[in-house]
This record gives C-alpha cells, sequence and structure tokens, in this order.
C-alpha cells in the first residue's frame, strides 16, 4: 500500500508541468488574453494581435477558426479552447466578465468553463468599442473558489472574435442586484501586469 501511495506521488512529480498562473488579489483576477497557459503557445486557428488601431488595448488574441458550433457544444475540438489557471486565496462565490469585439458581427458569443464544469455563453455587444459582456451578474456563474488553482476555458464562436481579458470577481465586493458591468470598478486600478504572473508547478489537470 505504501509502495502504491509513493509511486503515485512520484508520477505526479514526473507529470507535472511549469505553467503560468493568475493570482487573485483582494477578490479579484485579471487575466490578460494572450497569457495563455502553455509559455504563449496557442492553439491552431488562434493568434497573437499585438496592437489595434484605434484601441488603447495592446494585447489581443482573435480566433481565426469556423463560427460554425452545434447548440449542445459537443464538436468542440481542444483547438478552439484557450487555457487559464488562477490561484485564489479569498474563498467565495465568483463571477466572470470577459472583454473583447467582433467587428463582422452585432455581437460576438464566447463560451466559458471553469474546472471542466459546463459551458456558459457569454454574449458581447458590437457597439465598435471592446467591450465587457453583457450578461447579468446571475448569468455570469457564479462558481464557489476553494483556496487553490482553478483552470479557466475560453472557446472561440464567431470567426474574427479579438478576446482582450476576463475578470472574476469575489461576489462580496458587489450588489448583485442587476448588476452588469461590475468588473468596470477595478479594470483601471487593479489592472494586473506581468509581476502577477509566478511560473508554478503542479500536476497536469
Amino acid at each position: 500500500m505504501k509502495l502504491a501511495i509513493v509511486l503515485s506521488l512520484l508520477s505526479l512529480f514526473i507529470y507535472a508541468e511549469k505553467i503560468k498562473v493568475w493570482k487573485e488579489k483582494a477578490g479579484v483576477v485579471i487575466v490578460e488574453a494572450e497569457h495563455v497557459q502553455n509559455r504563449n503557445s496557442l492553439p491552431p486557428y488562434w493568434e497573437i494581435v499585438r496592437f489595434l488601431k484605434g484601441f488603447k488595448d495592446d494585447g489581443f488574441v482573435q480566433w481565426k477558426g469556423t463560427s460554425y458550433l452545434k447548440e449542445s457544444y459537443e464538436d468542440i475540438t481542444e483547438g478552439r479552447i484557450l487555457t487559464y489557471h488562477i490561484s485564489v486565496q479569498k474563498e467565495g462565490d465568483y463571477y466572470l466578465k470577459i472583454k473583447g469585439i467582433c467587428f463582422d458581427e452585432t455581437q460576438a458569443n464566447v463560451l466559458v468553463r471553469i474546472n471542466s464544469g459546463d459551458w456558459k455563453n457569454f454574449v458581447i455587444e458590437n457597439d465598435g468599442n471592446v467591450n465587457w459582456d453583457s450578461n447579468q451578474a446571475s448569468d455570469s456563474y457564479p462558481v464557489f473558489f476553494p483556496m487553490g488553482y482553478h483552470k479557466v476555458e475560453i472557446a472561440g464562436v464567431n470567426s474574427g472574435f479579438l478576446f482582450d481579458k476576463f475578470m472574476l470577481v469575489n461576489g462580496s465586493l458587489f450588489d448583485l442586484q442587476g448588476k452588469e458591468n461590475f468588473a468596470i470598478p477595478y479594470e483601471e486600478k487593479r489592472e494586473s501586469k506581468n509581476e502577477y504572473i509566478s511560473d508554478e508547478t503542479f500536476p497536469v489537470r
């Protein structure tokens, strides 16, 4: 029995990898889209766009694949998914907002999955600006995060979608009633820069 446990622990160590981890600070996590899990290596049909004329945001990733996707989401492949990891110290219910634009559509649909749960649809309206999604707080998860590591996956839907960033906010920080753009108060004053990224090693999930 002891030998089995030792072998199990050794296997976790052998197959561990160093990844980028975004750390929660005071109940807020802000993740820049271009800093994906595997050392900035993007899946097929995602491309980094460093500068977009007329916009102050200077880092996007763009979905160049197909817009076709079954409503059941059963045809989502790994090549459509961007993966991020975060580290949480403040436990609680977290609500997610995602920011971007699709110039070719009146609105963009983006799928988000947390800790391998169900996919949820986030809608970003196109008024010519890079916007936060228009989901109400009640439709922006929530998901309970205990202390520790968590995985967030973003799946592109509309071809040409430019993804800027996403944010997770602890529900204790805002009033849930009718809240649509609860991310805005935290965007400027708590903008995550590279110093908030750390390389940490833990088993592949």
